[in-house]
């Protein structure tokens, strides 16, 4: 679900327990409408925060194969320039 559709649908949340309130006079709506606006926010909050764990725990299982890719081209290029300026001295 994107922000903004949950934005509008806590915002017709709101709408709609205000019209009960009116309507039957009974002040519990109100928060049934903010429990399920939190649980929207909740509901789209937590893979963020897996996401985040995952990068500040360094969690690279996923990555393994670029990381070492990236960590050989390394090395062959500092073979090369040590060889590079092997031969130049």
């Amino acid at each position: 679900m994107t922000f903004s559709f949950q934005d509008t649908l806590g915002s017709v949340g709101v709408i709609i327990s205000t019209v009960l309130i009116q309507l039957y006079g009974w002040t519990g709506f109100d928060p049934i409408a903010s429990l399920f606006i939190a649980i929207m926010i909740a509901a789209s909050v937590i893979p963020l925060v897996m996401d985040t764990g995952r990068i500040l725990a360094l969690d690279l299982a996923d990555r393994d194969v670029v990381i070492e890719t990236a960590l050989e081209e390394v090395i062959h290029l500092l073979i090369s320039y040590f060889y590079r300026d092997v031969l130049t001295i």
